[in-house]
């Protein structure tokens, strides 16, 4: 049968990435008073004082989880579901000894990895963004389309395994260490999605279209972030466009193949995606596009005014009469799937979710931790951070009016990121020359975006970095938020690991754990840049923390122990009991992040696993290298690359002894 076309070793393409931009924030749900007079997230009255820590312990201590229901709906009978939960070692065996070595081996690893981008940046939309010059990487980028929403299973197996079978011949113990990195990394990917292709129910899982992460929510701005240089590219453009109408009909087909084989959303979660649809269909007149089209074409040399209004209205006419009606329709075909008999549910309510979300963790934690240990891993953090948080809160010398107020910015984007780049030159390594680009947020999507964030574009180019701005939200921790999008976070990372290594597959696949890990954990370190204040300071970082660490925590208990929403609930006001005495959070304050987990298995995984593995690592080095300073530890970090973290661990420590 044709297989839905999500791979695990594509989720992280510079698309992928552009996807969840206006995400890249996470939430901001544990950022309360500390004084008590205003610790709600929702504009409901705040709880009595006599509630207890005691109503809090129900839904989260669930010691069954509830037994998965069974696909039963028409066409099931030709999905193929795991019988158990993977171990890690069953997906990924290793101890492979081949015999290749020396320039064959070096030439085997090029042609795999050449392969796999090739195979893999397979639309135009990925290949001009990632590349300023797909042609150097083998990419054809001749059929402008957004590529296929289905693939063949027997096609798609035969690949990965065929270059899974070069990697094994090849001897590990024989290869640099940029090349073995590379090996250990393409090696890990495959033998994922190697697993995952066993199970065409693995598809079904998750919708591609949802409410808050789906492809339709960022559309317009990943249209306006395709180049256009050349008048061929112009052509591209249009076409490209145009070809939406196909790519959503197949999405939507896709999304009706999913209800019909009993993988249904709720009937909630399809209204606020058809919801989505009704905004787009609404700015259908007045477009941003269309004048960006314009410009655009200004900037191309050698355009006639003839041939700039032919293209502008060709462009414009797409739009009105393909593209947006295409909106509406999938509106109507969204909507048309309520009552098919989804529930508002976690993975492990289905049958075969447990090792969906088992492989998922794997793959978006970058690590070899099962949920079980991932939840372990965060529950031991919230606990210290709770009791460090308590202890600071009630010390005489933290200033909560300080805490408040406090205001860690330096002004505008670019001078946070001026300010910033001066100040981690002492605590990170030198970069590669390089420059960046701000892009300013259209307003017609300044509600959905965070204040700023990165994209990493064309990336075979030092000087393609773009940071996007968003003007319409500038607050107090505007430097936090530009320390996390440019140094040292994404930005910062992505500029150095393009530099010390010769394999661009280990920055064009770089696994979305890692990338967050880093950007979360350079945020908190930079606030230092900020604030001298060291009781505020560690505040607002604990703060910071939770609210990653928290989101992660009831991801988990979604999809592997089965909360509801009550339970979610539950579960902050148990953990904030200690500092609130009362039971500070309600419901209603956590349905849209409870709403975002639930039709985004893992979405917060990634934030709290990369954050708690990066951390943890890092700590390990200064226990165990106390003579290392900041700088040392925090280059050796980044010299072992964008590996699992288990692989970053073994690479860092090499270099540090």
């Amino acid at each position: 049968m044709k297989r839905f076309s999500k791979r695990l070793v594509a989720m992280v393409l510079a698309l992928v990435m552009t996807l969840s931009l206006a995400s890249c924030s996470l939430l901001d749900i544990t950022r309360v008073k500390i004084n008590g007079s205003d610790i709600y997230d929702d504009e409901e009255t705040s709880a009595s004082s006599s509630d207890t820590q005691d109503t809090t312990k129900a839904s989260t201590e669930r010691t069954e989880k509830p037994e998965p229901s069974s696909g039963s709906s028409a066409g099931s009978d030709d999905i193929v579901y795991p019988d158990h939960v993977p171990t890690i070692k069953e997906i990924h065996p290793g101890n492979y000894n081949g015999t290749v070595d020396g320039k064959a081996a070096e030439d085997l690893i090029r042609t795999v990895e050449s392969d796999l981008i090739k195979h893999y940046v397979n639309n135009y939309a990925d290949a001009v963004i990632c590349f300023e010059h797909p042609e150097n990487f083998g990419i054809d980028v001749s059929n402008v389309t957004w590529g296929d929403v289905f693939t063949d299973d027997d096609a798609e197996m035969s690949f990965v395994v065929e270059q899974l079978d070069k990697l094994k011949t090849v001897k590990r113990d024989s290869l640099n260490r940029d090349d073995k990195i590379a090996y250990d990394k393409m090696l890990w990917d495959l033998e994922s999605e190697q697993y995952s292709l066993q199970y065409s129910a693995f598809d079904y899982y998750e919708a591609v279209f949802k409410p808050l992460t789906g492809p339709q929510c960022e559309i317009l701005f990943v249209l306006d972030a395709i180049p256009v240089t050349t008048k061929e590219e112009a052509e591209n453009y249009i076409t490209l466009t145009k070809d939406l109408d196909r790519y959503y009909d197949d999405i939507c087909k896709f999304e009706e193949e999913r209800a019909q084989y009993g993988f249904a959303s709720s009937d909630d979660l399809y209204e606020q995606v058809a919801v989505t649809f009704d905004n787009l269909v609404k700015v259908k007149d007045t477009c941003f596009l269309y004048d960006s089209f314009k410009t655009k074409l200004d900037a191309v040399s050698g355009l006639s005014a003839s041939d700039k209004s032919d293209l502008a209205k060709r462009f414009e006419d797409t739009m009105k009469n393909d593209v947006f009606p295409e909106f509406e329709e999938c509106a109507q075909r969204i909507r048309a799937l309520k009552g098919s008999g989804g529930k508002h549910e976690g993975l492990c309510n289905k049958q075969g979710g447990d090792a969906f979300y088992t492989l998922s963790c794997f793959a978006q934690s970058n690590s070899s931790l099962t949920p079980d240990e991932l939840k372990a891993d965060i529950d031991d953090l919230v606990d210290s951070l709770i009791t460090t948080l308590v202890s600071v809160v009630r010390n005489n010398k933290f200033n909560n009016n300080t805490y408040t107020y406090h205001d860690y910015t330096a002004g505008s984007v670019t001078e946070n990121l001026d300010f910033l780049k001066d100040k981690v030159s002492a605590d990170f390594p030198a970069l590669h020359d390089h420059s960046y680009k701000l892009y300013e947020v259209p307003k017609d999507l300044e509600e959905d975006f965070s204040p700023a964030a990165y994209l990493g574009f064309h990336l075979d180019n030092f000087y393609s970095n773009q940071i996007i701005v968003n003007n319409g939200k500038n607050d107090t921790d505007l430097g936090v938020t530009c320390a996390h999008e440019g140094y040292p976070g994404h930005m910062f990372q992505s500029v150095y690991t393009r530099s010390v290594t010769k394999h661009p597959y280990m920055y064009v696949f770089g696994s979305i754990g890692y990338k967050e890990g880093w950007a979360n954990y350079a945020e908190t370190y930079s606030m230092k840049y900020y604030d001298s204040d060291k009781y505020v300071r560690t505040v607002v970082q604990i703060f910071d923390e939770l609210n990653v660490l928290m989101a992660a925590r009831c991801d988990i208990g979604i999809h592997h122990e089965g909360w509801d929403l009550n339970a979610c609930t539950d579960y902050f006001n148990k953990v904030f009991y200690p500092v609130y005495n009362t039971n500070a959070y309600r419901a209603s304050g956590l349905a849209k992040t409870y709403d975002l987990l639930i039709s985004d298995p893992c979405y917060a995984v990634k934030y709290g696993s990369g954050f708690i593995n990066t951390g943890k690592i890092i700590q390990a080095a200064h226990d165990q290298f106390p003579d290392k300073s900041d700088k040392e530890i925090h280059t050796a970090y980044l010299n072992a690359l964008t590996g699992t973290f288990e692989q970053i661990k073994e690479y860092m420590f090499e270099e540090l002894q």
